[in-house]
């Protein structure tokens, strides 16, 4: 069985044993359709059947609106299982951590999708049932979803309260940018080790963007695939500037259209899909006298750290920031 560490958001999750059963995985005729004999892998103690990976992707296929048929499976299957063990190992970290999401807060996200999708209370699993979708599956990725949340507001809520001359560096910096384009982004991130190499990982999320031009809804794929906290929202960002951005996603992003998507974007520890959804001129702050709330989270770095240790900073910032909704979140 191989060895492997595995890190998201620079929270390390240990050392983790995965021991798939390619025989019982790739060929497609025996998996598909089939009953729930089979292991698809092993996750620490974990198990993740062969009717958990044929589950969650029936979901993906019906929540994305992909064809329900045995080439849609067969594109599927690898990205599905690589996100259901991530999955699995966001919730065994919030075990660890005495984290534990109640039925009252999955319900609560459920009717925020149905809100956000303008179906009536109790439409999005009525719509589930009717189908054949496993509404256990859409739960646990919630949950998956949840613990993470309130495992990266912990890590960003070690930090120092905010002085005046921060709060007087952002009003500068707003007013800076007053006249400069401003971005509404959404993301799909997929981590280097999501798929063995980096050509590996290149070609999934090219394979991603196929799947998106052929239908695929970009919302529901970020919810299902990327790692980075934003899939909570359907990968949004809000409006970003081009120095919150990594160069080399910033230039990406000043190339696109209204509503185009990206090919595959090259970050420091993995592939971005980026569609833009709109853009703006930053007015400034309004005139007259402002009340400025602000909130900042600090992460230190050593005086001599390393690139890595910059870039896996960098990561846990941009994942706080998409994660926070409020001041309460911060």
């Amino acid at each position: 069985m191989p060895q492997w560490v595995l890190k998201f958001n620079n929270i390390s999750l240990g050392k983790i044993f995965i021991f798939l059963l390619l025989p019982t995985l790739l060929p497609v005729a025996s998996a598909w359709g089939q009953g729930p004999q089979g292991i698809a892998a092993i996750v620490n103690d974990d198990i993740i059947s062969r009717f958990d990976l044929n589950s969650r992707i029936r979901f993906v296929i019906f929540s994305s609106g992909l064809p329900n048929n045995q080439e849609s499976y067969q594109r599927l299957r690898r990205q599905v299982l690589t996100g259901l063990i991530n999955e699995r190992l966001k919730l065994q970290e919030a075990k660890q951590r005495k984290i534990k999401i109640t039925r009252q807060q999955i319900g609560a996200a459920i009717e925020g999708v149905e809100k956000r999708n303008k179906l009536p209370k109790g439409g999005l699993i009525r719509q589930f049932r009717q189908n054949k979708i496993d509404i256990f599956s859409y739960e646990r990725q919630l949950e998956s979803e949840l613990a993470w949340s309130q495992i990266i507001r912990r890590e960003a809520s070690k930090s120092g309260l905010i002085d005046p001359k921060s709060i007087d560096q952002q009003i500068s910096l707003i007013q800076e940018n007053k006249g400069k384009p401003e971005y509404l982004v959404a993301e799909i991130y997929i981590p280097f080790n999501a798929a063995g190499t980096a050509n590996e990982v290149k070609k999934l999320a090219e394979r991603m963007k196929t799947q998106i031009r052929q239908g695929a809804r970009f919302a529901n794929f970020a919810r299902s695939f990327s790692q980075s906290a934003s899939a909570a929202r359907g990968g949004n960002l809000g409006w970003v500037r081009e120095d919150q951005l990594d160069p080399a996603l910033a230039d990406v992003v000043q190339n696109l259209e209204r509503g185009e998507l990206s090919a595959p974007a090259k970050g420091a520890d993995g592939y971005y899909l980026l569609q833009l959804q709109n853009k703006r001129i930053a007015r400034g702050l309004p005139k007259g006298d402002a009340i400025v709330s602000l909130q900042q989270i600090f992460l230190s770095l050593g005086r001599d750290a390393k690139v890595a240790a910059v870039q896996n900073k960098l990561k846990l910032a941009r994942s706080a920031a998409a994660a926070a909704q409020n001041c309460q979140d911060m």
